[in-house]
């Protein structure tokens, strides 16, 4: 098995990756190139055993489907994939929980994705409320929150 990295960012090997590739072409049941809210069901409940409510695991799609089109892609896939490769680190929970509200992968919390993010961890706070915490978070006050401003509230 090769260990070489793919190019860019990725903590997957070259190996890994063609590996999930498979995995997720076998989850494609229909061959349509991604994954719906069914095949994504089937693969949770039965191959990786979650054992999840219907209301869990629509959160979970909704945070893997980072482009929110209503479908799972292999990009998507990996990009989860790695999530779960990350080396630990001491701030581990709170970074995973930062990364699953960071939509769009920007490095940084707006006040919408902190917003949708403690919806749907089952925290029914007001926009309001969410924007006086988010500026308490915002150190650098420029509008978005970094991953070590996050992590921070923490500490």
């Amino acid at each position: 098995m090769s260990s070489a990295k793919t190019p860019g960012k990725s903590v997957l090997t070259l190996d890994q990756r063609r590996d999930y590739a498979n995995d997720f072409v076998r989850l494609d049941s229909n061959g349509d190139g991604w994954l719906s809210r069914g095949e994504f069901a089937d693969w949770a409940m039965g191959l990786a055993g979650l054992n999840v409510t219907d209301k869990q695991l629509e959160a979970i799609f909704r945070l893997v489907d980072i482009n929110e089109d209503g479908k799972i892609t292999l990009d998507e896939y990996y990009k989860v994939l790695e999530l779960a490769h990350q080396p630990p680190t001491k701030n581990t929970e709170a970074e995973e929980i930062f990364n699953m509200m960071d939509r769009n992968l920007d490095g940084f919390l707006s006040v919408d994705e902190l917003l949708a993010g403690l919806h749907e961890c089952g925290y029914n706070l007001t926009r309001r409320e969410v924007e006086k915490f988010a500026a308490n978070l915002d150190r650098d006050q420029d509008g978005k929150i970094s991953m070590e401003e996050f992590l921070a509230a923490f500490e």
